[in-house]
């Protein structure tokens, strides 16, 4: 089974989400050749369009982490394990 390039965990209205299909459309924009920073914002400039609420940490296979949310969301808290401790943001 092939490895993926990149991976992305996503919180808000789950069907939302579904309908905008956003952790397949970053992880298929990632291994299409664009950056995970592009990925994201081109998936939550769309999300923003239908006034969607949800937000999203992914990172890809070379360890860059990328964090957003749409519009109509509020405040999101962000965290992960940088191998040495926890990074909240």
């Amino acid at each position: 089974m092939p490895l993926s390039k990149a991976g992305v965990s996503c919180t808000g209205v789950g069907e939302q989400i579904t309908q905008q299909a956003a952790a397949a459309k970053i992880v298929t924009r990632v291994e299409d050749g664009m950056s995970l920073h592009e990925a994201v914002s081109k998936t939550l400039m769309e999300s923003n369009n239908f006034n969607y609420s949800f937000g999203l940490i992914s990172l890809d296979a070379n360890g860059q982490i990328e964090v957003g949310k749409t519009a109509a969301l509020g405040e999101v808290y962000y965290a992960y394990h940088n191998g040495e401790g926890i990074e909240t943001f």
